[in-house]
């Protein structure tokens, strides 16, 4: 996980904290000097320490910070200044964000100004398109869990999701979801979706037709036999996963997912799995047969039916088309497919 510096004057705390709010959902680590430094803390300290380990330092020059004749950003800079010293020329450590107004003309050494560096500048009007351009040079990176887990309750999954920032509609709606970086690749004539933010590699679509849990998994080891796209590790999705898709708005076609994925597949299987408490028709013979056996007269419900409880084997699925995750009994359950691998295509 990238570890970022944010030097910024208070003046443009707004726009800073869209900023940290995007590269936080991509996974980057952000040192801001208002949440990092706890109370007692010597607070100079604090920010040198912060700006040597840092593996980046963006610095966000505005109008209102040229106009400032002091501020706790000019010591920052200076700080940072010396960094670009020790590091030489060879490094995108320094990043200059620019809000509004001119970046400044210090010096760094003898030969070599901040002007000199490429900036970016970050506005309302190409912000999505700005924020690429600082994600060239940091990494994003969200790791998600890959290992299947036999009995995920609803306080869990509710608990995941909230935790996560996953887009549910009945779990989690005001979530803004995940700021993918999808990337569509052709490999040995299939298309491949490249999620460079979770570092997951997807089927662009999945099965053709929905299948039961055992289907499923038969056509995972299809793909993995036939070395779909010219891999052998397919497999089914964690429920982390598969809702790391989930999309806070609906697409043209309706569905609670990036345009980039095929629609046909509505809602996708998961290897996650959960015990399911379903409700069960007892018929009236029951009591009958109960009455036969003990002797005495078991008056039987008013309903000619019983609803009775059970608990039964159910597996998590992802529901693009109602934007939610979900679980459904495995017997009986047709779900698509859409298999994933952990590794970014080269």
């Amino acid at each position: 996980m990238a570890h970022v510096f944010i030097s910024y004057v208070h003046e443009n705390k707004e726009i800073v904290d869209r900023l940290v709010n995007d590269l936080t959902q991509r996974g980057i680590e952000v040192w801001l000097d208002r949440t990092m430094i706890n109370p007692g803390q010597n607070w100079k300290v604090s920010i040198a320490k912060a700006i040597d380990k840092g593996d980046f330092f963006l610095a966000c020059f505005s109008k209102e910070y040229g106009e400032k004749k002091k501020s706790y950003m000019n010591e920052e800079i200076s700080l940072a200044i010396e960094q670009l010293r020790r590091r030489g020329d060879d490094t995108n450590w320094f990043i200059p964000v620019l809000l509004s107004g001119e970046i400044p003309n210090r010096y760094i050494d003898a030969s070599r100004k901040l002007t000199d560096i490429q900036w970016v500048e970050l506005n309302e009007h190409s912000w999505d398109k700005d924020i690429q351009r600082i994600l060239r040079v940091i990494p994003p990176s969200i790791h998600l869990r890959s290992n299947p887990i036999k009995d995920i309750s609803y306080g869990a999954a509710r608990e995941m999701l909230q935790e996560r920032g996953f887009f549910d509609l009945q779990r989690n709606r005001a979530s803004q979801a995940v700021l993918h970086q999808y990337e569509e690749r052709r490999r040995e004539g299939q298309s491949l979706i490249i999620d460079n933010t979770t570092s997951l590699t997807w089927q662009r679509s999945g099965s053709h037709f929905e299948t039961s849990l055992e289907e499923a998994y038969k056509y995972i080891q299809t793909l993995n036999s036939k070395q779909y796209a010219g891999y052998d590790n397919w497999r089914l999705p964690t429920l982390d996963e598969a809702m790391s898709l989930m999309e806070p708005n609906k697409n043209k076609d309706g569905m609670y997912i990036d345009p980039i994925f095929d629609s046909r597949q509505n809602a996708i299987w998961t290897a996650d799995r959960h015990k399911k408490l379903i409700n069960v028709l007892i018929p009236i013979s029951y009591f009958e047969e109960r009455e036969r056996l003990l002797g005495i007269h078991i008056p039987p419900p008013d309903d000619p039916s019983f609803l009775g409880k059970e608990l039964v084997p159910a597996t998590w699925v992802a529901n693009f088309e109602n934007g939610c995750c979900d679980d459904v009994t495995d017997e009986g359950s047709y779900v698509y497919v859409r298999s994933v691998r952990s590794d970014i295509v080269i």
